[in-house]
């Protein structure tokens, strides 16, 4: 009389089936993951750079059109925030010293806005495992921190730790009180 039940090489043939299918769907699953963060990196980019547009219209509006002789520039930490060291007293700055924006914060990086408020360029924004850049061919670009040339200056905050390659030499530090230095 024979017991119901699978024998120990039906079970290893379904097992190893399973392992097969595993190997295949687990790459592409990580595969769809990779691309899904870095759209959403690209797309919180795009989204400071369309904040910065407004914060021009903004500036401009409080301050009767006028733009500082170099430009603005914001340095980024989890919020952008003004680099005020090249603006002088008679710019009236209320509410305005911080870009507003939704999506994932950056935690390094810097946008400038030159002087007639036309040009607007994301340098270096660090947005969770990527580095994003705008304008880049009319789009923001980001690409995985790890694959950044290494002999490019970065641009970080005090008191960040450098990713892993970069060295101190090739970083530029904002003290967030205006002054910039390369160590």
């Amino acid at each position: 009389m024979r017991k119901k039940g699978f024998t120990l090489i039906e079970l290893l043939a379904v097992i190893v089936i399973l392992a097969i299918i595993a190997l295949i769907a687990v790459p592409q699953i990580l595969n769809i993951m990779y691309k899904t963060k870095l759209a959403a990196a690209e797309d919180s980019t795009l989204g400071i750079a369309y904040s910065a547009e407004n914060y021009i219209g903004n500036f401009m509006m409080s301050n009767e059109g006028a733009i500082p002789s170099d430009g603005l520039t914001f340095v980024c930490d989890g919020e952008c925030i003004l680099d005020t060291s090249n603006i002088l007293d008679n710019y009236d700055l209320e509410n305005l010293i911080q870009l507003e924006f939704k999506g994932k914060k950056p935690t390094g990086g810097m946008i400038k806005i030159d002087s007639d408020g036309k040009s607007i360029t994301v340098d270096d924004l660090l947005i969770g495992d990527f580095v994003c850049n705008y304008p880049v061919d009319g789009r923001a670009s980001c690409i995985n921190k790890d694959e950044v040339d290494k002999n490019k200056p970065l641009i970080i905050p005090t008191g960040e730790s450098n990713p892993s390659g970069w060295s101190q030499s090739k970083t530029v530090t904002i003290d967030y009180k205006g002054s910039a230095g390369t160590y």
